[in-house]
């Protein structure tokens, strides 16, 4: 259960994530701070956070947040 609610619908949303197919095997994406010319240069990310994605089961409003801890 969450504590998010749907704007349009006013019910509560469900949990989930937005799911990354890469080499055989599915991860969870994630928000990188800075810009894509940053990641290009460094190669990888030094901060980034992972994405909890929330659904409302009626409507479908999909609603995306980053965690506030970086992994």
């Amino acid at each position: 259960m969450s504590d998010v609610k749907c704007p349009d619908c006013d019910l509560e949303m469900e949990a989930g994530f937005p799911a990354d197919h890469s080499q055989g095997f599915y991860s969870i994406s994630r928000w990188i701070r800075g810009d894509l010319t940053f990641l290009k240069t460094i190669g990888i990310a030094s901060e980034s956070f992972p994405i909890t994605t929330y659904r409302c089961p009626d409507c479908g409003l999909l609603r995306s947040y980053a965690a506030n801890k970086i992994s």
